[in-house]
């Protein structure tokens, strides 16, 4: 698929709970989700494994979503040129990104984030999280780049054997 390899969503709420999602891809963005211009966007007790994209995103793309919401939810093996895990795109309107409880392991891009990357949002926040051997290939953060955000909270959350090739740890 071009986009989201399992699903496509452009609506006003949007909660995936309990799912799993193994072995999607898409050409384009987000290889398990892709999501557009959608006021509150929920993962709750997801696990997102083997997800690939040649875009941004490789288990999930958002683009201009108001809201975000990642709890309680494993990411793992996940696969793209810019974020492995999450490629959550804001603009001026979004507020709010919120990831809590999350586990995100061996994950990899080739030009960006191995794991997350979160840009224009006003604040973001990430907490009692465990990020452990996400490898970027090329510039960007081993785990996670954050751009653009006014507030950035880090709460008891784990770091380990994160890399980057050639920049940023």
């Amino acid at each position: 698929y071009n986009g989201g390899g399992a699903a496509i969503i452009d609506i006003f709420y949007v909660r995936f709970y309990k799912c799993i999602f193994h072995s999607n891809s898409a050409k384009l963005q987000g290889g398990a989700i892709s999501s557009e211009n959608i006021k509150h966007f929920v993962v709750s007790a997801c696990v997102f494994i083997h997800q690939s994209s040649s875009g941004p995103g490789g288990a999930i793309h958002s683009d201009d979503d108001r809201k975000i919401t990642c709890v309680d939810s494993y990411f793992q093996s996940n696969t793209a040129s810019k974020a492995g895990c999450a490629y959550i795109y804001g603009s001026q309107a979004s507020l709010k990104s919120t990831f809590n409880n999350n586990t995100f392991k061996y994950n990899t891009a080739s030009r960006g984030p191995g794991c997350v990357r979160i840009f224009l949002y006003k604040r973001v926040n990430l907490s009692n999280s465990l990020l452990l051997g996400n490898e970027a290939m090329a510039r960007s953060g081993g785990a996670i780049e954050v751009e653009n955000v006014e507030v950035l909270i880090l709460v008891r959350s784990e770091f380990l054997n994160n890399s980057a090739i050639s920049s940023h740890g």
